[in-house]
Formats: C-alpha cells, sequence, structure tokens
C-alpha cells in the first residue's frame, strides 16, 4: 500500500497578511451595523421609558382636574425639568428615578441614578413643557431628550448622528422623530409632508388656514421648556 504522505507547508507571510487583511475588512464592514443596532435598542429604551412617564403624568392629572405639574406646593413656577419629576414622583408614588436617564455623551452625566428615589440634575436627562394641561392638544410635545438649548440638540446628544430625538406626546405616543440635521443646534422636524423644522415652537395659523411654526399650542412659548438644570 503506498504510504499517504501529509504536508506539513505552513502558511506563508502573505497568506497570513491576506488573512489578517480579510478579517479586518470584514470587521470594519459589520461595525456600522452593530452601532446601528445598538443605538435602536437605547432609543428603544428611552421610549418605553418615556410611556411610563406619560402614564405618571395622565395619573398626576387626575387628582389635579387635568392639569399637569406647573407649580410646585408654594404655588411657583417650576424652573427646571427635574424639579418637574421629583414633585411628580413624590406626588404619585409611581415611578424611579431611572426612567428618567439614558446613557449621554455629557461627561457629567457618565454615571446612572443611584436609584435613592431622588432626582438629581446630573440624572435627569429628559426636558419637560409646563403650561399644558390633559386637554391641550394630543400631537403637542410634552417631554423629550435633553436638549442644549430650548428647542435645539447639541453635541452631547447621543442620537446627534444619527439625527433622531425620543419625543413624547401629550395624547401618549412616543417615537424617535426626525432632526434637521446631524449638527449641534438640530431642531426636530415636524410630520412628513408638513413644512415645520422645529416642533418646539408654538403653532399659528395664517390667513389661509394653514399651521406655521411648531407643534406647541399657540399660548405657549420658549420658556415653557424646562431643561433638566
Amino acid at each position: 500500500m503506498k504510504a499517504i504522505r501529509l504536508s506539513n507547508k505552513a502558511f506563508s507571510l502573505l497568506e497570513l497578511m491576506i488573512v489578517i487583511t480579510i478579517i479586518a475588512i470584514l470587521a470594519s464592514a459589520s461595525f456600522p451595523a452593530y452601532s446601528l443596532v445598538t443605538t435602536r435598542a437605547k432609543m428603544m429604551k428611552s421610549v418605553s421609558n418615556y410611556k411610563q412617564i406619560l402614564t405618571t403624568l395622565n395619573l398626576y392629572a387626575l387628582d389635579w382636574d387635568g392639569a399637569f405639574p406647573n407649580r410646585d406646593e408654594d404655588g411657583n413656577d417650576f424652573g427646571n425639568s427635574t424639579e418637574v419629576f421629583q414633585n411628580l414622583m413624590l406626588e404619585t408614588g409611581v415611578g424611579a428615578d431611572e426612567i428618567f436617564y439614558y446613557q449621554t455623551n455629557d461627561p457629567q452625566k457618565s454615571n446612572p441614578p443611584n436609584g435613592d428615589g431622588f432626582l438629581d440634575p446630573v440624572e435627569n436627562c429628559v426636558i419637560y413643557v409646563a403650561g399644558m394641561n390633559s386637554s391641550a392638544p394630543a400631537g403637542a410635545p410634552i417631554i423629550a431628550d435633553e436638549m442644549q438649548t430650548a428647542g435645539s440638540y447639541g453635541p452631547f446628544h447621543p442620537w446627534l448622528d444619527q439625527r433622531k430625538a425620543v419625543v413624547g406626546y401629550v395624547g401618549g405616543q412616543v417615537r424617535p422623530e426626525r432632526l434637521t440635521t446631524n449638527q449641534p443646534g438640530a431642531t426636530v422636524r415636524g410630520p412628513k409632508g408638513s413644512n415645520i423644522d422645529d416642533i418646539f415652537q408654538a403653532g399659528q395659523k395664517d390667513d389661509e388656514g394653514r399651521v406655521t411654526g411648531g407643534l406647541l399650542p399657540s399660548y405657549l412659548d420658549g420658556n415653557s421648556i424646562l431643561l433638566p438644570q
């Protein structure tokens, strides 16, 4: 019987370099897809948290003749959204500080809430639009991802590259919305087919009945948007 000779030939340096190059190309091609998947997963977590916040706001409104939180127990206007949400948790006994947080690029907000039931500004990543009640238009935005200034997003916004921001509406809807750009200063676009470039502006009707401005009720202004601090 003829013996079978086993080859002990090893990979040459060139072959090894080709294999490494192919692996690097495949890895670099798959990374953007992986990044997109993880980003969407984080946004969906925010969507779930915002639905809990809206449920808690409606529970509050049931006890306050339809009004959403606008003033503290002394009758003073809230100065920021952290004060609003802290009051909301105390009044309803519902919710946890974790639902107001998501992983952001702000180094001051790198640590998640400690779960002590007290909401600190560095644990809050949600804005609030004050001055509305449960009879406000269902399509009016009332909560959203943290902004740099009222209505616009800055470099710390985690979904800026994807041109997205999660927004919750008076009617109970929560969804990622389109931003005008992926650069700082981006604003939230209105529904498809509209000419709205910033939904966090007060809406007005022109002489022909067309809505201009944004989706906020006409009696509100930029001062109604409360940032976390």
